[in-house]
């Protein structure tokens, strides 16, 4: 499970930076408190199924494309 976890929060994070969009839009957007979304990105948390899946429909993009996101 922590290899799905640590692939998926990597690929956010790069689809994130790539794209521009700030970590506060997102947690806002998902319902997940900053502070908390900021634990995630950085590994302090594990994110929970709920989580990504409002994370994902926030960016307009699927589990298994972020899972996968690698920066052009």
């Amino acid at each position: 499970m922590k290899d799905y976890e640590d692939a998926f929060r990597k690929g956010l994070k790069t689809y994130m930076e790539d794209k521009l969009i700030k970590s506060s839009s997102v947690a806002d957007k998902a319902g997940i408190r900053r502070d908390s979304f900021s634990r995630i990105l950085s590994g302090g948390r594990r994110i929970f199924a709920e989580e990504a899946a409002s994370i994902c429909e926030v960016l307009g993009v699927s589990f298994e494309y972020l899972l996968s996101y690698k920066s052009p």
